[in-house]
């Protein structure tokens, strides 16, 4: 039996980050932190804390406590502040 790597929980799908960021200009820095606060918004209202949480150890941070931290963590990693390093985590 060999030792497959944990998996994601939850894969933010493209459809869902542009319809949460929707007229938000990614090419700013401001325009990016503000995609990441409505993203982490719209997570926060369709998943309950458990699942955001896990999803988070699922994604290796472990330190999310709380369901809005996990939330707003998981935004952070699909909108980094930086667009070159964007689906690099």
């Amino acid at each position: 039996m060999t030792n497959a790597e944990p998996r994601p929980l939850v894969t933010l799908s493209g459809a869902f980050l542009r319809r949460a960021a929707r007229r938000v200009d990614l090419s700013t820095g401001a325009g990016r932190a503000t995609a990441r606060l409505l993203v982490a918004i719209e997570l926060g209202r369709q998943m309950e804390a458990e699942q955001l949480i896990q999803t988070c150890r699922a994604n290796g941070l472990r330190h999310v406590c709380a369901g809005h931290q996990a939330a707003h963590a998981l935004a952070a990693l699909a909108i980094p502040v930086h667009p070159e390093v964007e689906g690099r985590h």
